[in-house]
């Protein structure tokens, strides 16, 4: 057979279950991803209701010399996302941060006041959508135990959320 004739020759391809298992199967992932990182609404769960809420922000080992003029009625952001996560209900706590150090004459561990840093603990107030999943302000999930990058009054710094109250009760919004 010479490349004339090979030319001519028409590859016949029937479709067959397997083909159709891969066609669905592509059809799905891309109907996925186009809800997933498309959608106006991005994951958020549909809101069952509005409430105000405080939580508090624990940041550590922020040095014991940085100079705080942080005040109640401060915007607090999201790094991430830029947006607006609610703002300082109160001053902030200072308090001394406590580190964990062996002692060798005791030969146990022993929680000692660190000179050379403190704890931030930041109390923040904020309209939430409240839903089956939590709450969320501007889309961010607000969580006890999660950890947040938040920016205030020129502190940048990750912290965790250690509690939140809820001061308000639910109004349809």
């Amino acid at each position: 057979m010479d490349t004339n004739d090979r030319q001519k020759v028409a590859w016949n391809h029937r479709v067959n279950w397997l083909d159709i298992g891969i066609a669905v199967l592509a059809i799905v992932l891309a109907a996925f991803l186009v809800v997933k990182y498309f959608s106006a609404g991005g994951n958020r769960p549909v809101a069952d209701g509005k409430v105000t809420i405080e939580y508090t922000v624990q940041i550590d080992k922020l040095d014991a010399d940085v100079s705080l003029s942080l005040a109640g009625g401060d915007a607090v952001v999201d790094m991430e996302s830029k947006v607006s996560l609610g703002e300082l209900a109160a001053n902030p706590m200072i308090t001394a941060y406590q580190e964990n150090i062996y002692n060798e004459q005791s030969g146990g561990i022993e929680i000692v006041n660190s000179e050379k840093y403190v704890t931030v603990y930041l109390t923040v107030s904020a309209v939430a959508d409240e839903s089956a999943y939590g709450y969320y302000v501007n889309g961010v999930r607000i969580a006890v135990e999660s950890m947040m990058d938040i920016r205030i009054a020129g502190l940048e710094a990750e912290g965790k959320c250690i509690g939140i109250e809820i001061k308000s009760g639910n109004q349809e919004g």
